[in-house]
């Protein structure tokens, strides 16, 4: 699969199937399937580890190519495995493939065992005062507290910090959620800059053609002003 489900999620749909669920990573253009949770070993919250005659690296903040644990960067993929470009589209072609490596778009990294666990899009990081905050992680934290249907945290323009986190939470009871309860949960979890400013209840969150969370739609909506709310202090 191209994106991570959350812990909270894997764990239900075990349960829901009473059987153990495998996670895979890759891209079509690197022929699908590059990393696999092996099924004797799973670790939860993992893709796995890279499979044979695969090559899977991160591109570090400072453009080298590494595969050391608890560094993170881009994932890409190289080898005889990849694509040979995008047909009748050599721009984007040369905009992916990069120096013989496949550039995903995805963050992530690796444990000491080699494992390996995506933590977020590229394009998905907020940035506040300099610092990366991939939405994904703040996400996974707020799932996994209980009592959220979905969640979606995208950035707000701030005048002082730059961007600032905004959560847009399903809750499955709104009686027992509020504000508060959702960025402690962050709190307890991430450090104080990872904490949404504002948490939004909404009965659902629009999706893209395919499914997917529409993150741009929320984030015009809410540069927009077409949501309410009171600002948390924290």
């Amino acid at each position: 699969m191209r994106f991570p489900i959350t812990e909270a999620l894997h764990r239900e749909v075990e349960a829901k199937l009473g059987c153990p669920l495998v996670i895979s990573y890759g891209l079509s253009e690197a022929t699908c399937t590059s990393t696999l949770n092996p099924p004797m070993a799973r670790r939860i919250g993992s893709v796995g580890r890279v499979l044979p005659g695969q090559t899977v690296q991160l591109r570090a903040a400072d453009s080298t190519m590494t595969d050391a644990p608890d560094v993170e960067g881009e994932i890409c993929i190289g080898g005889p495995n990849l694509m040979t470009g995008y047909l009748g589209a050599a721009d984007a072609t040369s905009r992916t493939v990069t120096d013989g490596w496949l550039r995903t778009g995805d963050l992530g990294r690796f444990d000491d065992d080699g494992y390996l666990y995506v933590t977020g899009r590229i394009k998905d990081v907020i940035i506040r005062v300099g610092e990366n905050l991939p939405s994904l992680l703040i996400e996974s934290v707020i799932v996994a507290a209980g009592n959220v249907s979905a969640c979606c945290v995208v950035g707000r323009a701030d005048r002082d910090l730059g961007e600032v986190p905004v959560a847009f939470v399903v809750p499955k009871d709104l009686t027992a959620m509020d504000a508060a309860r959702v960025q402690d949960a962050v709190r307890k979890r991430l450090s104080r800059i990872y904490v949404p400013h504002d948490v939004l209840f909404v009965d659902s969150l629009p999706e893209t053609a395919v499914g997917k969370v529409d993150r741009k739609t929320l984030a015009a909506r809410l540069a927009a002003g077409l949501y309410d709310y009171s600002k948390a202090a924290i």
